[in-house]
C-alpha cells in the first residue's frame, strides 16, 4: 500500500499489507494517517530506482518493525534508508562509452552531457552551466579528456577577456572544467585524470572595477535605456537602473510585490546576500508595472513579471534580453560592454555626485551593509527609495520634486550650505 501523507515525504516507501490498517486510515487505496496501533510486527518496503546509462537500476529492501514502533518513526527510518540506497546507486558509474567502461579518452562533450544528466536526475543545481558550455567551450567539445591541455583552457579564458567579459566570468572556464574532471574521478578507481584547468598560479580575482565616466556619458547611457522603444525590455532596463541585478529582475514574480505598502521583495534564492531584501516600488517602477499589466490592474497579475515571449509560464529568456542589450549598447555607443555595469553607473553617481556613504550604496545595490554604523542603524526602504529617485532625476535630467516643500528646502539650504540640493531633497523625503 502507498502513502498519502501531508508534509511527510514517502517516495519509494510502501506498506506490506497485513490487514492491520483500519479502513478509516485509508483513502483511495492509500494510507492517509499514521496514528495506528499495531498488534504484531509490520513491514515497509523501500525501493530505490535510478536510470543509469539508459538502463534502470533498482534496489529493494524490506524492513520489519516491532509493533511498539510507531508508523511515523518507521517511515523516518525507511526514508533515511531510501536516501542511503539512492546515494549508493548514484555512486555507480553513471556514464559509459560503447564498451560500458570509463576511459581517459572519452570526449569532453560526452562527459559533460552525461554529468549534466546525472545532475538532472538527482534534482541538483546544474554546475555544468548549459549556456556557458554552449557559448564558450566549443573548442574542447571533440577533444578527449586526456588530451585537453592547460593552454586550451587559457585560450578560452582569453577569448572571454577579448569579448569584454569580467574576470569572474573568465575564471568560470576553470571552475566548470575542473568540476567535470572531479566528477569523473569520483566515479572510478581505475585511473585519475589530472585536470588541465588548475587555478594554481592564477592571479587573485579582481572583483572591483571603476567606470570613471564623465557625468554626461552616464546620463546618455541612462537616457538611452529609458527611451529604448521595445517593451518589455525598456521596462526591464528601468529596473536595472534602480540597482537590481538582471537575475533578480528575471526571477521577480507579481507575488513578490506588495501593492498595499508599495514595496517589492527580492527573495533570498535570487540575490547574492542570501536573505530576503525589500525595496520601495518607485513611481517609475510602478509605471513599468502598469505597462506590463496591460488592460488589467497590476494587483491582479500572477507569475513572472517579465515573462518568456513564447511560454508565459517561464521567465524572460536571458539570451533574448542580452540581444536587446547589445542592440541598445551598440546603437548608442555605450562606453562599457556589460549589462552588469549599469549597477556601477548608479553606484558611482550615488557616491561621487550625491556623496552617499558606502552603506547607502551597498543597500541600494543589494549588498549587506558593513561597518560600525550598520550595527546600530538600519536604512529604511523609503529612504533608499528617495535616494534612488533623486539619483535617477539627475541621471535622466527629470525634475520630479513636486512633492518637496520648497520653503523647507530653502530653510535647509540656509542651515546646511555645504550640502547639495540632491542631499537635502533626500533628507526631506525621508523625514517629512
Amino acid at each position: 500500500m502507498y502513502f498519502d501523507l501531508k508534509n511527510r515525504p514517502t517516495i519509494g516507501i510502501t506498506y506490506k499489507d497485513d490487514d492491520q490498517i483500519p479502513k478509516s486510515k485509508i483513502k483511495n487505496g492509500k494510507i492517509i494517517n499514521t496514528n495506528i496501533t499495531f498488534s504484531k510486527p509490520y513491514r515497509l518496503q523501500v525501493r530505490a530506482s535510478k536510470v543509469i546509462d539508459r538502463k534502470r537500476s533498482v534496489n529493494k529492501e524490506t524492513l520489519t518493525f516491532d509493533p511498539k514502533t510507531t508508523l511515523l518513526e518507521a517511515i523516518k527510518i525507511a526514508s533515511k534508508r531510501y536516501d542511503e540506497m539512492m546515494d549508493k546507486l548514484s555512486n555507480k558509474i553513471f556514464y559509459s562509452d560503447s564498451s560500458n567502461t570509463i576511459k581517459p579518452d572519452m570526449l569532453f562533450e560526452k562527459a559533460w552531457k552525461l554529468i549534466r544528466d546525472k545532475e538532472d536526475r538527482n534534482g541538483k543545481d546544474n554546475k555544468t552551466e548549459k549556456q556557458f558550455y554552449k557559448n564558450w567551450l566549443q573548442p574542447i567539445y571533440k577533444k578527449p579528456l586526456n588530451k585537453i591541455a592547460p593552454n586550451d583552457i587559457k585560450d578560452i579564458a582569453d577569448r572571454l577577456k577579448r569579448a569584454g567579459r569580467s574576470d569572474r566570468t573568465q575564471r568560470r572556464t576553470y571552475q566548470v572544467v575542473n568540476y567535470i574532471y572531479s566528477e569523473i574521478n569520483k566515479s572510478t578507481t581505475e585511473f585519475v585524470l589530472i585536470s588541465p584547468a588548475s587555478q594554481k598560479g592564477l592571479p587573485p580575482l579582481r572583483n572591483k572595477t571603476n567606470l570613471d565616466l564623465p557625468l554626461e556619458k552616464s546620463k546618455a547611457v541612462a537616457k538611452a535605456l529609458r527611451d529604448y522603444p521595445i517593451t518589455p525590455f525598456r521596462e526591464l532596463f528601468m529596473w536595472l537602473l534602480h540597482g537590481r541585478r538582471r537575475g533578480e529582475v528575471l526571477s521577480l514574480k507579481w507575488e513578490d510585490i506588495n501593492f498595499e505598502d508599495m514595496t517589492y521583495t527580492i527573495r533570498d534564492i535570487s540575490n547574492k546576500a542570501g536573505i530576503n531584501m525589500t525595496y520601495r516600488v518607485s513611481d517609475r517602477l510602478y509605471s513599468t508595472l502598469k505597462v506590463l499589466a496591460g488592460t488589467r490592474q497590476p494587483e491582479q497579475m500572477k507569475g513572472y513579471v517579465f515573462k518568456s515571449i513564447n511560454d508565459k509560464k517561464k521567465p524572460l529568456n536571458e539570451a533574448t534580453l542580452r540581444n536587446h542589450w547589445e542592440k541598445v549598447r551598440d546603437d548608442n555607443n555605450f562606453p562599457f560592454t556589460r549589462m552588469h555595469d549599469i549597477r556601477k553607473l548608479l553606484g558611482e553617481y550615488l557616491m561621487n555626485q550625491m556623496l552617499q556613504s558606502n552603506n547607502v550604496v551597498d543597500t541600494v545595490l543589494g549588498h549587506i551593509p558593513s561597518g560600525i554604523a550598520s550595527r546600530y542603524a538600519t536604512i529604511k526602504n523609503t529612504t533608499v527609495g528617495s535616494i534612488v529617485d533623486t539619483a535617477l532625476n539627475g541621471l535622466l535630467d527629470e525634475n520630479k520634486t513636486e512633492e518637496i516643500d520648497n520653503d523647507k528646502l530653502k530653510q535647509l539650504q540656509t542651515l546646511f550650505p555645504e550640502k547639495s540640493i540632491e542631499q537635502l531633497i533626500v533628507f526631506l523625503k525621508s523625514c517629512f
